[in-house]
């Protein structure tokens, strides 16, 4: 019985190290095989909710949740956690009534009471509640220094809210909470002059071309510049005298930067972002050949990316957009996978679908359209900075770098931004994009 429980005490510390590493399903799969030799044993269950929420395996955490409280009634883990779980699911307002109770629970440590603050904060912003949402973190970090997770939302709240220099300086807490292996060293450009450098490529693909602008800055100070892409993306950026790699061995550098540093070792604010015409595409042939006008959708992204339902788009929705003038609009999808939930009436549609295109040669057909309709996705980035003219539709409470309450993007000078209301109903944004269509037609 011995061995039995040391062999499972150390699959618990190695899940705990897996959870740190952002390693939820191999985690998953050490405490679910713990928790069928110990059922009761709290702290197994406790973990196990949390990693269900990250998994959107919300069945599972509600029947987690019920189970813990059912042997522990005043389970701080499972109370928190339940207002984690309405939150992911969207139910902003039900998840602040419980944070707000959890906050007055009596003995409450600083670790928790900074970690309910920050959420607290997270859900105003969800909540359009923009500058109330920076106080939540604010306390949050007051509260709990360490709180990495509290000052990486704090930098969040100040980016949308277009105070880059406090935004980006605190985006930089993302390695802390993230246990990141590849921390940002430059803190002045003048350490940089004339050393080996090597930009390490960060996050998804959007993030990727919309920050690689920074790239060609940097020759500026050496001559020695190496980036490293994600490999779908190695040919798509035209950066003289900057070298391409496709590995690297970090004693072979003075320095190793994440991309997304960039901004901030630049000092960047809102006047100061620099252009994006770096990517290595020129329209050669067209293959689209007709005299209709050519437009690219794409609606939803990664269901795995959080708080995903806000931002993708049921394809339903898209009807009187995708159906009108069919004399006069051709539509073409750019995005890989079709949901369930869209197939029947993608299927009764004709949008053409490009989806399974590789990155790069839809890049090449998006030069051949007039126009791109995008949610907030990979496709909208690189629609934007291949200077073609693009729509994006954008929720309610956007991700940072859409700012707020405006219909153009600094980053982007051929993007105009159609953005949902407090309800975040897609009618209004849609009826605004079909109304622009129709003058487009005419």
């Amino acid at each position: 019985m011995d061995d039995i429980y040391l062999k499972h005490k150390k699959s618990f510390n190695e899940s705990l190290d897996l959870i740190k590493n952002n390693k939820f399903l191999l985690a998953e799969q050490k405490l679910e095989n713990i928790f069928s030799q110990f059922p009761e044993r709290i702290s197994v269950l406790t973990n196990l909710l949390a990693v269900k929420i990250k998994l959107k395996k919300f069945d599972k955490a509600e029947e987690l949740i019920e189970r813990i409280i059912e042997i522990d009634p005043v389970n701080k883990d499972a109370r928190f956690n339940q207002a984690l779980l309405l939150g992911e699911k969207g139910f902003f307002e039900k998840s602040l009534k419980h944070i707000n109770n959890f906050i007055l629970t009596k003995n409450l440590d600083n670790i928790y009471l900074s970690e309910a603050l920050s959420y607290r904060g997270v859900l105003y912003s969800k909540l359009g509640l923009f500058k109330e949402s920076i106080d939540q973190h604010k306390k949050a970090v007051q509260v709990c220094s360490t709180n990495y997770v509290a000052k990486w939302n704090l930098g969040l709240s100040y980016l949308l809210n277009g105070d880059f220099e406090n935004g980006f300086k605190l985006y930089e807490a993302r390695f802390l909470k993230n246990n990141s292996k590849h921390v940002n060293q430059i803190h002045s450009l003048s350490e940089i002059k004339n050393k080996k450098i090597l930009v390490l490529a960060e996050q998804g693909f959007g993030d990727v071309i919309q920050f690689a602008r920074y790239i060609p800055l940097l020759k500026n100070y050496s001559s020695n510049i190496h980036f490293l892409p994600p490999l779908e993306l190695k040919n798509f950026f035209r950066f003289s005298h900057i070298d391409i790699v496709e590995t690297f061995n970090q004693n072979d550098y003075d320095y190793v930067v994440p991309l997304m540093s960039l901004p901030y070792i630049f000092k960047t604010t809102l006047e100061s972002i620099p252009g994006s015409d770096y990517l290595n595409f020129k329209l050669k042939s067209k293959k689209l050949i007709n005299d209709k006008i050519k437009i690219g959708l794409a609606w939803s992204g990664r269901e795995s990316y959080p708080y995903d339902f806000l931002r993708s788009i049921p394809l339903q929705k898209l009807e009187r957009l995708y159906n009108l003038y069919p004399d006069k609009f051709d539509f073409y999808c750019l995005q890989k996978d079709i949901r369930e939930s869209d197939k029947y009436f993608f299927n009764k549609s004709n949008i053409r679908y490009c989806g399974d295109k590789s990155f790069f040669d839809i890049a090449n057909l998006i030069l051949e359209l007039d126009l791109v309709i995008s949610s907030d996705t990979s496709i909208l980035h690189l629609a934007s900075s291949l200077q073609v003219k693009t729509f994006g539709l954008i929720p309610f409470c956007p991700d940072w770098r859409w700012l707020l309450n405006i219909s153009t993007s600094p980053w982007y000078s051929k993007l105009k931004l159609f953005r949902c209301k407090a309800d975040n109903n897609w009618d209004n944004p849609i009826i605004d994009v079909v109304d622009n269509l129709s003058l487009i037609s005419n």
